[in-house]
């Protein structure tokens, strides 16, 4: 099925996840980490389309992004920030009925992104991602996906069990029955 790696960084999960036979959207924010990305999947000698590599600000008005002072200040911005988009979009672009999976690691856009009105969801069946408390509430993000039909199971940053995050970071694994 499809695979969304939104927060791809060099790209491990997207190649573990085409390696497994799934069919990967890969979006990363930081322009010098794409070449990077491609760059693993040529070596592990992946079939053309297997992947494709989207550089794009996704969720971009919450987390360490959202400021241009903040990205000019990114490791590996280039002084550039990329064109943003929405899943929505890209989901469109690529024909995407529904995702079997979506990994985030967007570094606290989780808040621009997990919305109760976010339509994308509806198309997930399997999520899971970092949260970054500094930017917004975790356990409200619970409550979004549990309102939308998701069992979530909570984990604290060292990847303890949790029923409450407390306002501290953590992780997040969400899925439909």
């Amino acid at each position: 099925g499809w695979v969304h790696d939104l927060g791809a960084t060099q790209g491990p999960f997207s190649l573990l996840a085409a390696k497994a036979g799934a069919r990967v959207i890969a979006v990363e924010a930081q322009p010098e980490l794409v070449p990077l990305i491609e760059d693993a999947f040529r070596r592990n000698h992946l079939a053309d389309g297997a992947v494709t590599v989207v550089n794009a600000l996704i969720g971009g008005s919450t987390g360490v992004f959202a400021s241009p002072d903040a990205w000019s200040r990114s490791m590996h911005s280039e002084g550039t920030r990329p064109a943003e988009t929405t899943i929505e979009t890209i989901a469109e672009r690529h024909r995407i009925e529904r995702f079997d999976f979506v990994k985030m690691d967007v570094e606290g856009s989780e808040f621009a992104l997990i919305t109760p009105g976010a339509m994308w969801l509806d198309r997930v069946r399997c999520l899971a991602g970092e949260i970054h408390a500094a930017f917004g509430s975790p356990d409200a993000l619970v409550t979004i996906l549990e309102s939308r039909g998701f069992q979530v199971a909570r984990a604290d940053a060292n990847l303890n069990p949790v029923d409450a995050f407390r306002n501290h970071d953590g992780y997040i694994y969400a899925w439909r029955k």
